[in-house]
């Protein structure tokens, strides 16, 4: 609801909504020449009441030697024809990343890893990844 002035000397304008606790107004002398004042709405943050998930997920990459390795083969033996064979330049660069995203995928593994929140901070994605995979090993070994 509005308290201010908005017009000479008296509240002309008023600014209606759904939610009032969701909205704060305010009024200012307008940019042009007018005796009306401008109204701004602004709305306010309310806070979400779901709770936000303790544990992050993120994408890890295996780049060690082998992998890196494994791709540079690939790429050596790849036939480009493809590429070579395009005769507009948005094509061949369009073949180039298919053909480029392929291979990584193939020859670069990744990994979905959760940290939690007693995760210390120097475990990063790719150290939980190796810990998680040291584990499944040993529970196999076990049994």
């Amino acid at each position: 609801m509005l308290h201010d002035i908005t017009y000479a000397k008296s509240i002309l304008d008023k600014f209606f909504c759904n939610h009032p606790l969701e909205y704060g107004v305010s009024v200012f002398t307008s940019c042009l020449k007018t005796k009306h004042k401008t109204i701004l709405a602004t709305g306010y943050q309310v806070p979400c009441k779901m709770q936000p998930s303790s544990r992050k997920k993120s994408v890890v990459f295996d780049l060690r030697a082998c992998n890196i390795d494994t791709l540079r083969y690939c790429l050596n033996n790849c036939s480009w024809n493809n590429v070579y064979d395009g005769t507009d330049i948005n094509e061949k660069f369009q073949n180039f990343i298919e053909t480029l995203l392929i291979l990584m995928s193939r020859c670069i593994p990744a990994r979905v890893v959760r940290l939690g929140r007693k995760d210390l901070s120097f475990v990063s994605p790719l150290v939980r990844m190796l810990l998680n995979k040291r584990r499944i090993l040993r529970r196999r070994e076990s049994c």
